[in-house]
């Protein structure tokens, strides 16, 4: 005889799989003289319906749809979203819609059918089922996936340790802030995102810092397949090396040397860097976006070039220092390769430099 115990650990796998629709489905026993109850409690599991309708939850109308959206702030640890409000559908998760204290799993039924809000800031997120009926959306092991597994929607923030991205992957939107996240893997088929310039027509490519506020990330690896990323170092870089896209929170080097050929910062590439103390910038920079948020440590910027030089060939230098307690700017007045590591002998004059 099996235990209630082993059936129920069933239950939770079968559950953690998306094969029970169904957050209160009763405990079934199969036998020949309940036939049709069976029958009755199957149709009821496939609709994916929740009666748990907590008073924690915020509905908003969405005219658009005329369903709701919902926002829950309350303190349970499990949250069954329901799939009415008021004799309409729940169609929609908001932004930052589960921010419950204690919360730790959220079953999705086959209602929900969008998220609402700033995709690149979604969810501080619990471990989520989807309803194995719904149309937009899957979970794997508690990740939140588009129904193609072509997005990567939602990661438990209490996920620890390293995580492969699966190939069917090419657009991330998962990992803002999260703070166990030690080593990723880039798959082939991630994509910046595209846009074009007014004026002219032409394509723009916009690298975004996939894991911006991942304070405990230390290392970043990408396919060789892929064509707009690589991994220099650990370091996120677009495929020609020429753009720095994200650099790893958690690292506790007290240094970094920017790679000579690199043109841009990306946006936030430096975000909540805690061990950094200084930044060596090569005479290849000509553009820095917003950088060097929230890096507590950071007190010295080298520039390997001089001050005039700087400030007319690198776009918005002013972002080198404007975070951080402004650390102090140091330029190279010289005019000599100052790159520590393309040095073998020193001239006298510069074992005092501050590049050394």
């Amino acid at each position: 005889m099996i235990s209630w115990g082993y059936k129920r650990q069933a239950k939770l796998k079968r559950r953690s799989r998306g094969e029970l629709c169904s957050p209160e489905s009763p405990q079934v026993r199969p036998k020949r003289l309940h036939v049709l109850f069976l029958s009755v409690v199957l149709l009821f599991m496939t609709s994916c319906s929740s009666k748990n309708q907590p008073e924690e939850f915020e509905f908003y109308h969405l005219e658009q749809s005329d369903g709701y959206g919902f926002i829950y702030n309350g303190d349970a640890v499990h949250v069954d979203v329901p799939t009415e409000h008021k004799g309409k559908p729940v169609v929609a998760v908001m932004l930052f819609a589960f921010s419950g204290e204690f919360l730790e799993s959220v079953f999705i039924p086959d209602s929900i059918t969008e998220i609402i809000g700033s995709r690149s800031h979604t969810l501080p997120t619990p471990y989520i089922t989807v309803c194995e009926n719904n149309a937009n959306f899957t979970a794997i092991d508690g990740i939140l996936f588009s129904k193609d597994m072509t997005a990567l929607l939602a990661y438990p923030e209490n996920k620890r340790g390293d995580y492969i991205i699966p190939d069917s992957v090419e657009e991330i939107y998962a990992f803002f802030n999260h703070q166990y996240l030690t080593g990723v893997y880039i798959p082939a088929g991630i994509k910046p995102v595209f846009g074009y310039y007014e004026e002219t027509g032409e394509e723009l490519i916009i690298y975004r810092n996939l894991f911006m506020n991942c304070t405990a990330l230390i290392n970043i690896e990408v396919s060789e397949d892929n064509p707009y990323y690589t991994a220099i170092d650990g370091v996120l870089f677009s495929k020609d090396g020429k753009i720095l896209v994200s650099y790893p929170a958690g690292r506790q080097d007290a240094e970094y040397i920017i790679p000579d050929g690199t043109e841009a910062i990306e946006r936030s590439a430096f975000s909540r860097v805690a061990a950094l103390e200084t930044v060596r910038v090569p005479r290849s920079m000509t553009r820095v976006e917003s950088n060097f948020f929230d890096c507590p440590l950071l007190t010295r910027i080298y520039v390997d070039m001089n001050e005039e030089d700087a400030m007319n060939d690198i776009q918005q230098v002013h972002n080198l220092w404007n975070r951080s307690n402004q650390p102090q700017m140091i330029y190279n007045d010289t005019d000599l390769d100052l790159n520590p590591e393309s040095q073998t002998e020193l001239p006298d004059i510069m074992t005092d430099s501050p590049f050394y």
